[in-house]
């Protein structure tokens, strides 16, 4: 059964990257779309919180001020927990990596570029101007850095939460996917 879970910055390649080693692995890519359909069964108390976990960011001050409640961590946690349930997945973040690192078996990854090589993907595939781009990326990691610290109280920069970091600065979307595959192929060998 595998199971990896993908980590990213948005501009890093992330979602490319995960979608190309679950179509060359045949596994599932549970993203957003998985994510939507277990949102919309969540009950209507945790409705606005279960969206702002399903969207990785966009959540609130007051919605991220009520996600340190028990219910809440507990929520995020059992939807990672059947995701990764299913097996032969490729889960893309939402703390994913923080509530499944003591796991055997799961192989975690972080992708990342320097702030400016994702502005300038940002903008290449939006068309918007590099102010645009520069203020999407920066409220994108805000809120992303936000979300998980106030649900799981983790840094996305705890390298221990990754068996690799990957930095997509020089590479194309297809180039680093072969080094994440050298990475997930070399797991088994250390220990």
């Amino acid at each position: 059964m595998n199971i990896v879970v993908i980590s990213r910055q948005v501009g890093s390649f992330g979602d490319e990257i995960a979608s190309l080693v679950a179509a060359e692995m045949g596994l599932e890519l549970v993203g957003r779309d998985g994510l939507h359909k277990m949102a919309l069964s969540c009950e209507p108390e945790y409705s606005a919180a279960c969206t702002a976990y399903e969207k990785e960011h966009g959540a609130g001050f007051f919605e991220r001020m009520f996600f340190d409640r028990p219910s809440y961590l507990s929520l995020f946690e059992a939807m990672a927990f059947e995701q990764a349930g299913r097996g032969n997945v490729v889960m893309m973040g939402r703390g994913a990596q923080i509530v499944l690192r003591d796991f055997p078996g799961v192989f975690t990854a972080r992708i990342v570029a320097p702030f400016g090589v994702r502005v300038g993907r940002v903008q290449e595939r939006s068309g918007s101007s590099e102010a645009v781009a520069e203020d999407f990326v920066k409220k994108y990691d805000r809120e992303r850095r936000a979300l998980i610290q106030s649900i799981f109280m983790a840094n996305l920069d705890d390298w221990s939460l990754y068996n690799v970091i990957l930095n997509t600065q020089h590479y194309t979307a297809q180039a680093a996917k072969k080094g994440l595959d050298r990475g997930y192929q070399a797991k088994d060998t250390c220990s």
